[in-house]
């Protein structure tokens, strides 16, 4: 792991249970880009982060994508950029 937190992002539909999150990365970079998603879609981002000591921190932030205009229902185009700006405090 070296010197830098270990980052490991999730998504899932709002609306969803818990279980179906999916990992969509995991690197010592705090962000991650996810595509294909469906527009004007409510969506749970889950960043789970451990540090070299293995203390280990979570936090969700909800996003809801855009609607593109001019575009029909369910079209998958787009993309977000998920960034850990979220501050998590780790035990010592």
């Amino acid at each position: 792991m070296g010197s830098s937190p270990q980052y490991t992002f999730y998504i899932k539909k709002t609306a969803d249970p818990d279980s179906t999150y999916v990992e969509i990365g995991s690197s010592t970079n705090a962000s991650v880009t996810k595509n294909d998603l469906e527009q004007d879609t409510p969506y749970t981002i889950k960043v789970e982060v451990a540090d070299v000591a293995g203390n280990k921190g979570e936090a969700t932030k909800e996003i809801t994508t855009s609607k593109i205009a001019d575009a029909g229902d369910g079209l998958t185009n787009g993309a977000i950029i998920a960034v850990s700006y979220t501050h998590l405090t780790l035990p010592t």
